[in-house]
């Protein structure tokens, strides 16, 4: 979705499609649906949450409850990763995506994290750069950095290598020249 990305019609010219989702059903649904052969999945992982202030890493079990704040597109994915990771998060403050944060911002997230009963923020790296300009001294914010990776691997990178090596040969006698 999105006004600068092509209809999913577009898909049947692609050589390859990534799925958000290992899920063998749905790979196998995308497939069937786009007509697309080659299909890997993109997983997911939430990388050791930091604090923003000392980059010092915290664990669940430390700091207690949290309060979750995204400016990011399907922010109900970052509320999970951070539940699936054991972090309890007492409350969320969550904004469109591409949130342009303002000083009123900063006292809001300040105030229902107080009225959460949690004393650490937790963003995502996106809106933590977005904050930090602010100057939010005032609050204990953590970062909590999502990486994802192409499964499996090994297969992806043969395909692309695969790909890569029929795309540098020459197609006619005159490509050759």
């Amino acid at each position: 979705a999105g006004r600068l990305r092509e209809p999913l019609s577009a898909a049947h010219a692609a050589d390859a499609v990534l799925t958000t989702s290992d899920d063998a059903g749905l790979v196998a649904t995308v497939r069937a649906q786009l007509g697309v052969t080659d299909v890997f999945p993109i997983v997911r992982r939430l990388d050791p949450v930091r604090m923003l202030s000392s980059g010092t890493i915290v664990e669940p079990a430390t700091v207690g409850p949290v309060f979750a704040a995204a400016g990011i597109a399907r922010p109900q994915r970052f509320l999970d990763d951070l539940a699936a990771a054991g972090w309890h998060v007492a409350g969320s403050l969550l904004f469109r995506d591409h949130h342009r944060f303002r000083p009123a911002d900063v006292m809001r997230l300040a105030e229902a994290a107080r009225d959460a009963q949690t004393h650490v923020i937790v963003t995502t790296e996106k809106d933590a750069v977005r904050l930090e300009g602010l100057n939010p001294a005032s609050l204990a914010l953590a970062v909590a950095p999502l990486s994802a990776a192409i499964v499996p691997a090994d297969l992806f990178a043969a395909w692309l290598r695969e790909r890569l090596g029929r795309a540098r040969l020459p197609r006619s006698p005159l490509e050759r020249v």
